[in-house]
């Protein structure tokens, strides 16, 4: 990667956005922002806002940490779930049109 450039507050709150939809790896990829950092901001976005990109604040409340990640787990398992869903009403979908273009 060549020289670091500071990332204004905007360009970071673009950066997380855009690590929602094609992910944190595709986006630092894109972007040569290293994948720690883009988590690092990902993580303080979600904590504090805009505040944790500009670092005002000092330390993590513990259970406001904790709530957090416990956050993102549920919209893992919440994602996987819908993702299983899908596939079983197509698959549903496909077995009743096989069933019934045999009659």
């Amino acid at each position: 990667m060549g020289k670091y450039v500071k990332k204004t507050l905007n360009e970071k709150v673009q950066l997380i956005e855009e690590s929602k939809l094609l992910g944190i790896l595709e986006t630092a990829r894109k972007h040569s922002v290293h994948y720690q950092t883009l988590k690092n901001w990902v993580d303080a976005f979600g904590l504090y806002g805009k505040d944790g990109l500009e670092r005002k604040v000092v330390k993590a409340d513990p259970e406001l940490k904790r709530l957090y990640l416990e956050n993102e787990q549920l919209k893992l398992i919440l994602a996987e779930k819908e993702l299983e869903l899908r596939i079983k009403n197509d698959m549903l979908k496909k077995t009743s049109y096989q069933t019934a273009t045999r009659k």
